[in-house]
């Protein structure tokens, strides 16, 4: 495993008991507010159109990975 996945795998695991026991739409909204918090970070600069196009395929990157990853975490509670 290389460092950008171990660190993620413990910021993950932090981020987890932050949001452990809390509603589920309380829950959905704080993911939702930092994905789009972090997807506003990528930009391409003097193209709002590029960015949008950007985020788009970051979004859609994003949300395969988290389909990927539901077998895993089903397995694992």
């Amino acid at each position: 495993m290389n460092k950008a996945s171990e660190e993620s795998i413990a910021l993950a695991a932090q981020i987890a008991k932050m949001l452990a026991g809390r509603d589920p739409c309380v829950q959905g909204a704080a993911l939702g507010d930092l994905t789009a918090t972090w997807l506003a970070g990528h930009i391409v600069p003097g193209d709002p159109g590029a960015t949008k196009e950007l985020r788009r395929q970051l979004l859609a990157q994003q949300m395969e990975l988290i389909v990927n990853l539901i077998p895993l975490n089903e397995r694992e509670s």
